[in-house]
């Protein structure tokens, strides 16, 4: 494995955003032309949302439906002021909030370096080397390539492909420097944890061999795990930064490196393609649970499980007070559903993403003999739909801004 290769792993630069709270559909037009509810307060959406804190590089949350809180009458209140409104969102202000992100940044570069990428490889099949095209470009004279056009084409395609292969390789550098920095806060945060944990064993009062022993049975966990994973990542990415700029120049080593942080980036892909298999369960359970609700409520005669007699308002018909809340009960379980859509929506972005990149390092990891131009297939679509990801993300955080 060459060392200065090109190939890139992006493990911090792809963190899970939580749902916002404006709900939104598309319509064709000039700018992107979205319907959205008004943000809702927190204490209203944990009424029919399930809170999700399931990160990209934190251990899987709890997937128990979040209780309604605060008054009945509130919530209802709330419901009722939540009308649509029309928000126009311009497209290259959502392109601004993205190259203006870290992120944004990291996903920009990828795409164009992968892309560039392909373009070599096409280029450099349809000009690979030929001792007669040698012959003939060594001796350049411009009566020679006006008269056969294709050899002009073959001569610009191989200066094409230098400066092709030199932007890449500058693309690939540029994003090791977005990701450099992160290991002396990583380390600083393990060492912490350590102390606290050392802490809370010591003071059981055990004899020191009890204390060390209690410590290296009960301190690693899967969070654990991961969180060293990370920080030996971070330290193999921003040695082999380190390397390109010719501060340690060691081959073997950088090959070594190089070879663990395949290792590394593999098992954080597997991890996470772990919880975002559990989270898309999830969402699927909570959907089928609300269609549930929905269908239950839709039938004739069926009265709102949230309330009892003891809410009606006095002096208003029963019947008509029971009608009212059902609808409202509907409404929300119709807004959970619009939540549980986007959600879904994001996490297919996440599932195909890990999907592509895992079968990318694959082929570092296995040692596959197979063309530089598959391992930029792969890479070029792991970068568009984290891409994308990152366009619904930034069309929702301008929509929000503006109904606020």
């Amino acid at each position: 494995m060459n060392p200065y290769d090109g190939t890139d792993h992006g493990l911090y630069l792809e963190p899970e955003i939580e749902h916002d709270n404006a709900y939104f559909s598309f319509t064709p037009s000039r700018d992107t032309t979205v319907n959205a509810f008004p943000a809702l307060t927190d204490e209203f959406k944990s009424f029919y949302q399930k809170e999700d804190t399931t990160k990209d590089h934190a251990y899987p949350g709890n997937n128990e439906t979040v209780q309604a809180k605060g008054t009945e009458d509130a919530l209802k209140e709330k419901l009722r002021r939540a009308h649509p409104e029309r928000v126009y969102v311009k497209r290259i202000n959502i392109l601004k909030v993205i190259v203006n992100s870290l992120n944004g940044k990291d996903k920009v570069a990828k795409i164009l370096k992968y892309v560039f990428d392909l373009l070599n490889f096409g280029l450099t099949k349809l000009t690979q080397s030929n001792k007669l095209l040698d012959r003939i470009f060594a001796n350049k004279t411009l009566s020679r390539f006006l008269r056969q056009p294709r050899l002009l084409m073959t001569y610009m395609s191989k200066k094409l492909v230098a400066k092709l292969s030199f932007i890449s390789s500058q693309l690939s550098t540029y994003r090791y420097i977005l990701r450099f920095g992160s290991s002396p806060f990583l380390l600083l945060d393990l060492i912490e944890k350590c102390k606290q944990k050392w802490k809370v064993e010591k003071a059981k009062n055990l004899d020191t061999f009890s204390t060390v022993l209690s410590f290296a049975v009960s301190y690693p966990n899967e969070k654990s795990v991961r969180e060293l994973n990370d920080l030996y990542f971070t330290f193999c990415d921003e040695m082999m930064l380190l390397h390109k700029f010719k501060v340690w120049s060691s081959l073997t080593l950088a090959t070594t490196l190089m070879r663990h942080e395949v290792y590394a980036w593999q098992f954080d892909i597997v991890v996470n393609l772990k919880d975002t298999i559990s989270k898309w369960n999830g969402i699927k359970r909570r959907e089928l649970e609300t269609n549930i609700e929905m269908e239950i409520l839709s039938r004739p005669g069926t009265s709102n499980p949230h309330y009892n007699e003891s809410d009606f308002i006095p002096g208003q018909p029963s019947e008509k007070h029971r009608e009212s809340n059902k609808n409202e009960e509907l409404q929300i379980l119709r807004d959970r559903l619009l939540i549980l859509k986007e959600e879904k929506q994001t996490t297919q972005l996440d599932l195909i993403r890990l999907m592509f990149d895992c079968a990318a390092n694959s082929t570092d990891l296995f040692n596959l003999n197979i063309s530089s131009g598959t391992y930029s297939i792969l890479s070029l679509f792991s970068g568009i739909s984290g891409f994308i990801k990152l366009w619904i993300q930034a069309e929702k955080q301008l929509i929000e801004e503006q109904l606020t």
